[in-house]
């Protein structure tokens, strides 16, 4: 599992998202999609060694592409055969100076816990 630091954990991690994975699969958050969200991930280790490694063939792939890291993650999944699953699972980004870089997840949370 990969997760950013400067987040902050809105939703609990369900076991099955752990014991239902395949081989050549990883699990993404179905928000913040850009065209995926690379901020977190779940996956098996051969498939998590491609996603945290992926900074070694950002070189190449700048000689030819503007580098936008949710694309270039995407770029790196396709080429491995990787298919990503996304999940509900919702956190936001929090600044070091303590801002909320996402307000409307925390608040669109905040709805839904009401509900």
């Amino acid at each position: 599992m990969y997760i950013q630091p400067d987040v902050l954990v809105l939703d609990s991690l369900k076991a099955e998202y752990f014991s239902n994975i395949k081989d050549n699969e990883i699990l993404l958050p179905n928000f913040a999609k850009y065209p995926i969200n690379d901020r977190f991930a779940i996956g098996h280790s051969k498939i998590m060694e491609i996603y945290g490694n992926r900074y070694l063939q950002l070189y190449d792939y700048s000689l030819n592409n503007k580098i936008h890291s949710e694309s270039y993650l995407n770029y790196i999944l396709r080429k491995n055969g990787v298919i990503y699953r996304e999940i509900k699972f919702r956190f936001c980004l929090i600044r070091a100076n303590g801002v909320n870089y996402e307000p409307n997840i925390l608040h669109n949370f905040s709805n839904d816990k009401n509900k």
